[in-house]
């Protein structure tokens, strides 16, 4: 993904000099593995971006928000109860 400036991520711990880039580069590990549609895991999703699966559940969150959508593109975050309790997440155009 083309690393324009991104738009901060948010909640009360966000420490911009502390956590911008970390979560930034996050954002794009995510968002370049989830690009292709396929449903994951959190724990897919966390070992094959290399975050962990707060992390990957947050970033997926944020792909949702307009502020991101520049970036990224718009998607919706699709999510489906699979065998064992797990959940699958997959990201679609809408």
């Amino acid at each position: 993904f083309n690393q324009v400036e991104a738009p901060h991520q948010d909640g009360w711990t966000f420490n911009p000099s502390k956590d911008h880039k970390r979560l930034t580069t996050a954002m794009d590990r995510v968002m370049a593995l989830m690009s292709d549609g396929q449903e994951r895991t959190l724990s897919e999703i966390a070992h094959l971006a290399k975050t962990s699966e707060s992390g990957a559940s947050a970033r997926l969150r944020d792909a949702r928000k307009a502020r991101f959508a520049a970036i990224y593109g718009n998607w919706n975050l699709i999510a489906r109860r699979i065998e064992g309790g797990l959940w699958g997440y997959r990201l679609a155009k809408p």
